[in-house]
């Protein structure tokens, strides 16, 4: 038998979706982060706030 030949790894077990795990998480981080530079800038009554991006909404609050 040659390497790789016969190899299906079954006995490993399944794996963790790792990767799906941390991009939900990531996901739900910047939607956080979203709501609370929005929040700010209604509270602070920055016009035009709900067409910003976050980008634009950290640089609008930071003034």
């Amino acid at each position: 038998m040659s390497a790789g030949e016969g190899d299906d790894y079954s006995d490993v077990g399944p794996r963790p979706d790792t990767t799906g795990a941390a991009t939900q998480t990531l996901a739900a981080n910047v939607a956080h982060l979203a709501r609370l530079l929005y929040n700010e800038a209604k509270e602070r009554d920055i016009h035009g706030r709900s067409t910003m991006t976050k980008a634009e909404l950290q640089k609008a609050l930071s003034r």
